[in-house]
């Protein structure tokens, strides 16, 4: 079975948050499973049920279509079938890396395939070095013979993606600046240098990868989707978005960066019913039905979906509501070791749902960033535009003192994450 990476996103929330038995099976067999032993009555009592939500006869599942989280990795070893992981791109005929079949470690997507050699090329600006000690990486370049010969009818992108060197070993590049150093192949690690200019690598923004003391890699960064914010930290949007994917609320979502402030900002479109439910919490449904069955053509509430989505509608508009969400989100980011400049200060909801029709995700339901960012320009412009500014920071109300003072500029820092500032305030006022 070759899943979309959302199924299991999907499967694991909606599980775990409903049932009881089902969390004390799942550590069962996770406990069995990680020993190397059996767990058969569970299997037979609770997670044959389970199975059957994908069919019942499926015996292997493949994945590599986009990151899939360690626990999702898991998840799904656990409750369905044996998960392998790969990667790979059109160009490589989705054969670059292929992991073994029961590994449970889900960090990682296995070791080349036996045809293919990868290099590991440095890039500076990131801080990714194939001399990085224990574990190198850097920029991933394959070459083999499942590599394409070109793009069709298209010399000028053919020679910009693709080189050959003077040994006739021909490479597939999406890095740029420095030369690779590293060559691993099937099953074993060596180092190789490449004697050729810069200048003569292409400018292409390819995958960050970390090869491991078995050969195996990680795929830990996109240089395409790494953002300088204004105080120099990296930001991986791909990063901060597959940890906050895990928040109950979060359907879709997607994280941006402007590199003139220094904190992100994020675009969600919410569970439906997961917002109903904060509505209920915080008493907020009743006046929102309400104000629905006053406004809503007649014709339109005998549609229970129709008067839902309106209710949806109004609830995402509802400032509480988005605060709320927001600090679920941040409180998810803080649990997921992310570092406090990646964490979106600032949060959209969208009422509407993310499909393929609205141009915002693929077909696989992979989210669109140039077309997020095109959507809600507006929404952009006005969550940055009322971000405070250094010169805002001082103009505070003090009893006078320098101490209280201090304490007072911090508290006002804080939200903004002015790395810079609250460096120079700690270390030498």
């Amino acid at each position: 079975m070759l899943p979309m990476c959302r199924l299991f996103y999907h499967l694991h929330g909606h599980l775990f948050s409903k049932f009881q038995i089902f969390r004390f099976a799942y550590n069962y067999k996770w406990r069995r499973l990680t020993t190397g032993f059996p767990s058969i009555i569970v299997d037979l009592l609770i997670f044959r049920k389970v199975r059957g939500l994908i069919g019942g006869r499926v015996r292997c599942m493949v994945s590599g279509g986009a990151p899939l989280s360690e626990e999702s990795h898991l998840f799904t070893n656990v409750c369905f079938a044996p998960l392998i992981q790969g990667y790979g791109l059109t160009e490589t005929c989705a054969a670059a890396c292929l992991m073994e079949s029961g590994d449970l470690r889900g960090h990682h997507v296995g070791a080349p395939t036996p045809s293919v050699q990868i290099k590991l090329r440095e890039w500076v600006d990131g801080g990714y070095s194939p001399h990085d000690k224990p574990s190198p990486r850097g920029e991933i370049l394959i070459s083999g013979s499942p590599v394409t010969r070109g793009y069709y009818k298209n010399p000028e992108a053919t020679a910009e993606a693709f080189i050959t060197e003077p040994d006739g070993t021909r490479w597939f590049c999406t890095g740029n600046d420095t030369k690779p150093t590293h060559l691993i192949s099937h099953n074993s690690i060596f180092i190789r240098i490449v004697v050729l200019s810069a200048a003569s690598w292409p400018a292409l923004q390819g995958d960050i990868g970390m090869v491991h003391q078995d050969g195996s890699f990680s795929i830990i960064d996109r240089k395409k989707d790494l953002v300088k914010l204004q105080a120099g930290e990296y930001v991986s949007l791909v990063k901060v978005e597959l940890a906050i994917a895990q928040s109950a609320y979060v359907e879709n979502v997607c994280v941006y960066a402007d590199p003139n402030h220094d904190f992100t900002i994020c675009f969600v479109s919410p569970k439906i019913s997961q917002i109903r439910k904060l509505a209920v919490e915080l008493g907020l449904l009743e006046d929102v039905s309400r104000q629905v069955q006053e406004t809503l053509p007649a014709d339109r509430l005998k549609d229970e979906s129709a008067v839902t989505l309106a209710e949806h509608q109004l609830l995402c508009k509802i400032k509480q509501i988005g605060e709320t969400v927001l600090v679920a989100l941040q409180q998810m980011g803080r649990s997921k070791k992310l570092a406090t400049f990646e964490i979106p200060q600032k949060l959209h909801l969208d009422s509407e749902p993310w499909i393929p029709e609205r141009g915002l995700v693929t077909e696989a339901l992979k989210v669109k960033r140039h077309a997020v960012k095109t959507a809600f320009l507006s929404e952009i412009q006005a969550m940055y535009s009322t971000q405070g500014c250094a010169q805002q920071i001082v103009i505070v109300q003090s009893d006078g003192s320098m101490e209280n003072l201090r304490s007072v500029i911090v508290k006002r820092i804080e939200p903004f994450r002015l790395t810079t500032a609250r460096f120079l305030i700690d270390n030498f006022w």
